[in-house]
């Protein structure tokens, strides 16, 4: 992965947590899923053996006074105990059949934070998403050989995302994927670009997928003007391997127009902005026009 998406990937991914480097969370909590997890997304929930999955990604540590983890370890019964206590914040999730939702007063991650008694160090929290991080960018090297390198660092984002997630290996196999990321088609890449699951859909990633959206076309924008290099009539960007990422969203001034085509002319205005608030407001209509049309239904 190029080091500008590199040094800026725990940031990114916190953001989707509601998490940040300044306030990182160290406790566990549940995802929207109902599902253990802490740090920065990493999911240590397993209905079998839980304790085999923690030891292997986190360690957790006794909260001190400062509410900040101690020197003193945490045991395997303690740290089951408060993995159970997090857990049964958990309850079925009535318009997902067979799955959980977190209960009212624990949607937020922060609603864990007094009720927990273990933290993984601040220190750790980047480090152990990081080295998820780069076991995953290592893994994507070896599947799509020499050009993974190459790709535009907002694609190389998406696609480990993707597989941070558990979703990449589904949308492979459906096959219509592969073949648009060998051909560089980023831009038909993007509908392809999306978690889900076989209960839901992909209703519980909206943030998610959204952002996958913008991304595939940041990468598709920037190999298209590098492509036109001094043809572009006005300033464009060109370089792939920087990671323009949501605070820097690329758009082509015509599509406010309305003429939204998969090619850059070279006339075109290629316009940025941070659309981090734009994806939150969206995601919060999103969820209240589906909750709205089920109650219809």
């Amino acid at each position: 992965m190029h080091a500008s998406a590199m040094g800026q990937i725990i940031e990114y991914l916190a953001y989707f947590e509601g998490s940040s480097k300044s306030a990182p969370i160290t406790w566990m909590y549940l995802d929207e899923r109902g599902l253990v997890s802490t740090g920065v997304g990493i999911l240590i929930d397993d209905p079998k053996d839980p304790m085999a999955v923690i030891k292997r990604k986190v360690k957790f540590y006794k909260k001190s006074d400062n509410g900040e983890a101690s020197a003193q370890e945490a045991t395997d019964a303690e740290i089951r105990a408060e993995y159970d206590k997090v857990k049964d914040k958990a309850e079925p999730d009535p318009d997902r059949p067979g799955e959980l939702r977190p209960k009212a007063a624990y949607k937020s991650f922060k609603a864990f934070e007094s009720i927990t008694d273990l933290r993984i160090r601040i220190a750790e929290v980047g480090g152990s998403a990081m080295k998820m991080v780069s076991a995953i960018d290592g893994s994507l090297r070896r599947q799509f050989g020499a050009p993974y390198d190459t790709w535009p660092a907002d694609v190389q984002v998406t696609i480990m995302q993707m597989a941070y997630g558990g979703g990449l290996d589904v949308r492979l196999k459906e096959g219509k994927l592969g073949p648009l990321l060998t051909n560089r088609d980023w831009y038909g890449a993007r509908v392809y670009t999306y978690l889900s699951n076989p209960r839901s859909g992909q209703r519980g990633y909206i943030k998610y997928n959204r952002a996958f959206e913008f991304l595939m076309i940041n990468g598709w924008i920037v190999e298209q003007c590098k492509k036109m290099g001094d043809k572009m009539k006005n300033p464009a960007p060109k370089d792939p391997t920087i990671f323009y990422g949501l605070q820097s969203q690329l758009w082509v001034a015509r599509w406010n127009r309305g003429t939204m085509t998969p090619e850059i002319y070279e006339d075109d205005l290629i316009t940025g902005g941070d659309a981090r608030k734009w994806l939150n407001d969206y995601t919060l209509r999103a969820l209240a026009d589906s909750a709205n049309q089920k109650k219809k239904g």
